[in-house]
């Protein structure tokens, strides 16, 4: 489930609030998987840096990562999906000393424009996103080819100099989905919502950076 009620987004709707499962059963879980030989291993999660908030310990996601790498196999951990509100410094430094798991991170942008993330209920800004990155970026040696770099997003596409290193680029348009804000709210906001992602999809076919 999910707990941030995204305006476009129906997930908290018909998966209800998040759910943790115990620490003890995802580690031994994993554990038989190495077991029988699984070489990679993916923690799924609508938000994944939430994960332990239910709980009334010291459960965190920075814990579940530390104690699955401290399991004696060879293998590569890794996650999706990071909310840019959620991601702390501590999983990145969990991640930074760690023995498997792997130097990517899914952090989706969404927008570049402040004020389309306040549209999109997002609870964090161009700010933010930017901060994190840097943060990410001075902790963590990306050893992973990345397939277009420092791409100069323009004011234009609502992007305003954002420089970072993407090693994937997709893109979805926002469509309206019954029972979310999204559907409910008024047509300005929706337009306003695709609008911006045509731009954003325009200036990229433009430049030619789909091909890059």
């Amino acid at each position: 489930g999910c707990n941030n009620f995204c305006t476009y987004c129906i997930v908290p709707y018909v998966r209800g609030r998040e759910v943790s499962r115990p620490l003890d059963a995802i580690v031994a879980e994993v554990r038989e998987l190495l077991e029988n030989g699984y070489k990679q291993i993916t923690l799924l999660g609508q938000n994944v840096n939430s994960y332990g908030n239910d709980f009334d310990d010291e459960t965190s996601f920075a814990l579940l990562l530390k104690t699955l790498d401290e399991l004696d196999f060879k293998y590569r951990l890794t996650f999706m999906t990071s909310h840019p509100k959620d991601l702390s410094e501590e999983v990145v430094d969990v991640i930074s000393k760690s023995r498997h798991i792997m130097h990517y991170i899914h952090l989706p942008v969404q927008s570049g424009s402040n004020r389309i993330l306040d549209l999109m209920n997002r609870k964090y800004t161009r700010e933010k996103y930017l901060n994190t990155v840097k943060m990410i970026k001075n902790k963590i040696e990306f050893r992973q080819k990345v397939w277009y770099e420092d791409i100069d997003f323009s004011a234009k596409i609502l992007f305003d100099s954002l420089k970072i290193s993407f090693v994937n680029k997709p893109f979805y348009n926002y469509l309206l989905r019954p029972g979310s804000t999204m559907n409910n709210s008024n047509i300005k906001r929706n337009l306003e919502l695709n609008l911006a992602f045509d731009e954003m999809i325009n200036y990229f076919k433009k430049n030619n950076i789909f091909e890059k």
